[in-house]
């Protein structure tokens, strides 16, 4: 895995982490009582964190995460704002009590670290495929693209839900993506994306996983394509302002520091390239 996607990896790690644990921050996981046990028992969350766990076969392993390990705001600091990576050993004693937690550490949503990482286009492709294929799978095996968004549901308290004109996947459709050529392959799947139009407008986390898919496609085009505008729809999805400004709403949203992602080579190129982009158009 590439050195310089770890500071990324971890910011979202920890962030899953946390959502797990009902906390937004450290600061809030260390330091802040809760509004519940603050006229109760005078917990800090940290405690309520433990008490998840408390009788359980990992209460053990729970004590030895959370209150042992030289455990501190600063450490988990680190790892929430990208500046340190945790290693290999704690993230697998983290996913005793977060299952799923390792494997999304390793390999990202929808892959998009693997596909960062990926030595060359045939195995960013491959590890792509993997998750573009399965996210057009309904549970009856049948296959779906997603279109046109055409109608948004919105319930009370709840983020809306977007309704999309669904176009039907034969067999024939998914084994005509299969090419000797994997640039060849590449460019066909450009047209099963799923549709994104609804970040054009804000940022529905109920959809985040087309984003992720979306940015996993552009960066095989960023790290591995030698034509001129190869870097052009990255900066599309990452950086235009009145665009999806990808980057700009994981941090708004998800406090995602902007600084990581340019840390990651092809991003930056990116990046630069846009901004020669603008400057010359």
């Amino acid at each position: 895995m590439s050195v310089e996607v770890n500071g990324l990896k971890a910011a979202f790690w920890c962030r899953l982490i946390f959502d797990v644990w009902g906390v937004s921050s450290p600061e809030e996981m260390f330091n802040y009582k809760s509004a519940r046990s603050a006229f109760t028992e005078n917990k800090y969350r940290i405690d309520e964190i433990f008490d998840l766990y408390k009788g359980s076969k990992k209460q053990d392993r729970a004590y030895d995460i959370l209150y042992e390990n030289n455990n501190n705001v600063k450490k988990w600091s680190g790892y929430f704002l990208g500046k340190s990576s945790p290693s290999l050993k704690f993230v697998n004693e983290v996913d005793e009590l977060v299952a799923g937690s390792e494997f999304f550490f390793k390999y990202g949503a929808k892959s998009l670290f693997n596909v960062m990482s990926a030595k060359s286009p045939e195995e960013a492709l491959n590890n792509f495929k993997e998750e573009l294929i399965e996210c057009f799978e309904k549970p009856d095996d049948t296959h779906f693209i997603h279109k046109n968004v055409i109608g948004e549901i919105i319930y009370e308290n709840e983020p809306p839900s977007y309704e999309y004109d669904l176009v039907a996947m034969t067999e024939e459709d998914i084994e005509s993506l299969q090419s000797n050529n994997w640039l060849a392959e590449y460019r066909k799947l450009r047209a099963f994306l799923p549709n994104i139009d609804a970040f054009h407008n804000g940022f529905p986390k109920s959809e985040v996983n087309n984003l992720y898919i979306h940015i996993a496609y552009e960066v095989i085009s960023a790290k591995f394509l030698t034509e001129e505008y190869k870097y052009h729809n990255l900066a599309k999805v990452l950086f235009v302002k009145h665009g999806i400004n990808a980057i700009e709403n994981f941090e708004h949203e998800m406090g995602i520091p902007n600084s990581l992602w340019l840390d990651i080579t092809f991003i930056k190129d990116a990046f630069d390239w846009y901004s020669t982009y603008l400057t010359e158009a």
